[in-house]
């Protein structure tokens, strides 16, 4: 005769087999996930603290320089600018690239500031003062909808409806940039084409023989850090989102790094 068999015993071995098939099978998946790889980009940063993510939206894969860095959440700077314009566009404050933005009278320090400027022109020059008034306009409660929307980093607008960007309580890592900028450039839920369309408009940097490269440079006060974050799109359909930034005690500005991330795409073979 056989002996008795043990049903507690029965089921948790019948549990474990499932558990260890499950956990096979989660291996195999995600050996089949395209993973990035590290670069090695310490010339291009030799004086900077700094962080390079760069993201291939049709193989799914993301590489980067100095993986710490780009899990570190800061100030958004200027860059928040493409959000905020964004927001301003969905909600029907902003129109199109030429709509002009009207210079309060207020005399200052950035002499572009003080007259009115087009969209696509107050993006270029990071205009605060302009910038700040779209965001009252847009008010606290649409802002946080549309950071909760845009998985905007740590979405935090508590320092001020007008300044919660600028070294204040909104942060963001380089990969949430990335993120971010994805997320506008895939999710049609989120974004209209037609405001897809200026949003593109008004971030365009300049045409290469490869495509045209999209961006927007951000300074924190006392050129401590500096950001460059943006897109290339191919002639041939391809598209590259990336994030750069520096910090440094002096020198950390956006357009260095918009140089250095410009170098970068060319030495890679992307612009």
């Amino acid at each position: 005769m056989f002996p008795p068999v043990n049903s507690t015993l029965y089921k948790k071995n019948k549990d474990m087999k499932k558990i260890i098939i499950l956990l096979i099978l989660v291996t195999a998946f995600s050996s089949c996930i395209k993973k990035g790889s590290d670069l090695n980009l310490k010339n291009y940063f030799k004086n900077y603290n700094s962080c390079f993510v760069l993201y291939n939206l049709q193989t799914d894969i993301t590489k980067r320089y100095n993986n710490n860095q780009c899990e570190v959440q800061l100030t958004p700077c200027s860059t928040f600018l493409i959000a905020n314009a964004l927001i301003g566009l969905e909600t029907g404050i902003l129109k199109k690239p030429t709509q002009t933005l009207k210079w309060d009278r207020t005399k200052y320090p950035i002499k572009t500031w003080n007259r009115n400027l087009t969209l696509k022109e107050a993006i270029a020059a990071s205009d605060e003062p302009k910038f700040k008034e779209i965001a009252k306009k847009i008010g606290s409660k649409r802002m946080k909808e549309y950071l909760n929307k845009f998985s905007y980093g740590n979405k935090d607008i508590t320092g001020g409806i007008s300044k919660f960007w600028l070294g204040s309580t909104l942060k963001i890592s380089a990969n949430e940039q990335v993120k971010f900028l994805r997320k506008v450039l895939l999710d049609k839920k989120i974004l209209s084409k037609n405001n897809l369309n200026v949003m593109q408009d008004i971030l365009e940097v300049k045409k290469t023989c490869n495509g045209i490269l999209y961006g927007k440079t951000g300074t924190e006060e006392g050129l401590v850090l500096g950001w460059f974050v943006g897109f290339f799109k191919t002639n041939n359909g391809k598209t590259y989102i990336f994030a750069t930034n520096i910090k440094a005690k002096n020198n950390a500005s956006g357009q260095v790094a918009k140089e250095i991330t410009i170098n970068i795409l060319k030495d890679q073979k992307i612009i």
